[in-house]
């Protein structure tokens, strides 16, 4: 699932709970179907060129740690800025160059589509030290608009036909190499699911109040936000491997982002 499928089978929970009928689900559809591939030229993979925080040596530890800051208020432009945010921060440990990978939930581009599966793919935004808010809302918009999807790989082609337990090996390979190297296919991930009300999630005797999700991290991704809006609050969830960060690292990040948010950047 990504974020908007999780919401789509939680809203179907309650629907039934309230004894609501469900819709069925487009169980075929994948992501590949939606997307806007440049198909006639195959491409090499992404390089490991972009780097990551660094708050400590990298140990053998194995997994991924989380946690949540919440921060009261609406803001424009909240991607840009947390953009920017996480760059600074990475930028506080050495030069080089920082690339966020944005989710981008594919079903608005088929009428009709209902399903709770991962119709999600990433667009990437590369950030230097001449950055803006305003630029990168620019062009995160313009990349949208044009459907900018990028071109299959190599590895796109071969990787369906990858046993999993082979491709989990080759995973962690790419993890291990990418933390003693510091090099990365991007910095991080960063997902903004958006302001969601709460108004239907209520049936069987039970009231929802707020919700959050954790982001999708791999232990070969350094980095992964998800932010969710309700009401006038925003949930910031961040999530790393254990082998770059602890609990006091993950906290403090948040909290940088909590101070150096404003509701209305440029007015």
């Amino acid at each position: 699932m990504d974020g908007r499928g999780a919401l789509t089978w939680v809203d179907d929970i309650f629907k039934v709970l309230r004894g609501e009928s469900v819709q069925e689900y487009d169980v075929s559809i994948t992501e590949n179907d939606l997307l806007n591939f440049t198909r006639e030229k195959v491409q090499k993979p992404i390089a490991q060129h972009f780097v990551a925080p660094q708050p400590r040596k990298v140990s053998e530890e194995r997994g991924i740690l989380w946690r949540k800051q919440t921060v009261q208020g609406r803001f424009s432009k909240l991607l840009p800025q947390v953009l920017l945010l996480l760059a600074q921060e990475i930028w506080r440990f050495g030069k080089g160059r920082v690339r966020f990978g944005i989710p981008v939930d594919l079903r608005p581009r088929r009428e009709g589509v209902r399903s709770t599966g991962n119709l999600t793919n990433a667009i990437f935004v590369e950030i230097t030290p001449d950055s803006t808010i305003e630029l990168l809302a620019r062009e995160i918009s313009q990349r949208l608009q044009e459907r900018r999807d990028g071109q299959i790989t190599w590895e796109d082609k071969i990787v369906p036909y990858i046993p999993l337990q082979l491709f989990k090996v080759i995973l962690r390979a790419e993890a291990r190499r990418s933390h003693q190297l510091k090099q990365y296919r991007c910095s991080g991930l960063i997902s903004n699911i958006g302001r969601y009300s709460m108004s239907s999630f209520v049936g069987g005797g039970f009231t929802a109040r707020d919700y959050w999700v954790l982001p999708l991290c791999l232990e070969s991704i350094p980095l992964s936000v998800v932010m969710t809006g309700v009401d006038d609050r925003v949930h910031f969830v961040l999530a790393m491997p254990r082998a770059l960060a602890d609990y006091a690292y993950l906290d403090d990040v948040l909290a940088k982002i909590a101070e150096g948010l404003v509701e209305n950047p440029g007015a």
